[in-house]
């Protein structure tokens, strides 16, 4: 992931204010706002290293995700050779449930794809195994619901979705055919 820029915003809730960051992708990242226990996502631009381990797909020509809907938000991708980043997406987290529908697009055959989803919740840099959200097979459209913690008051995190054929993807993985976001 690469930052290039930083998104002034100032938001205050009654609980206080906390800056969080959030990357919906290896190589991108979104910035975001967090007050009285929910989590805005205003996304932005990058261009250094943000430390954490890279995933991403080598091979994008049978199969990727094509979109990701968070709440009310929509965010398409399409094809972007193994990874993406898409800026100003809105996403709104809350602790508790959050529904999660994910969008694979498929060239010829809806093949089965493996997904998982991991959010930095301490914001230490890592994705760890009490960090991931989801996992579920699909061959086409599915919903998954993420549960965050009711604590959830994290400064600075990360959420990555990675979609793999043949077996589930790792956090940091480069494999062969799928996509990571």
């Amino acid at each position: 992931m690469f930052l290039l820029s930083v998104c002034a915003i100032v938001f205050s809730a009654g609980m206080g204010t906390h800056i969080v960051k959030m990357g919906i992708n290896v190589r991108k990242i979104a910035y975001a706002l967090i007050g009285c226990g929910m989590l805005l996502v205003h996304s932005l631009s990058l261009a250094a290293a943000s430390g954490y381990c890279d995933s991403n797909s080598r091979n994008t020509y049978y199969f990727w995700q094509n979109s990701i809907t968070i709440g009310e938000t929509v965010v398409s991708s399409g094809n972007n050779s193994g990874y993406n980043f898409t800026a100003d997406t809105g996403i709104t987290l809350q602790p508790g449930d959050n529904v999660i529908q994910l969008n694979p697009a498929y060239r010829f055959y809806n093949y089965t794809v493996y997904w998982r989803g991991w959010l930095d919740l301490n914001g230490d840099g890592q994705f760890t195994t009490d960090e991931q959200l989801f996992q579920t097979t699909s061959r086409g459209p599915v919903s998954v619901t993420a549960s965050l913690p009711e604590t959830f008051k994290v400064e600075s995190s990360t959420l990555r979705i990675a979609m793999k054929y043949g077996s589930y993807p790792s956090a940091c993985e480069v494999y062969y055919y799928g996509e990571t976001e």
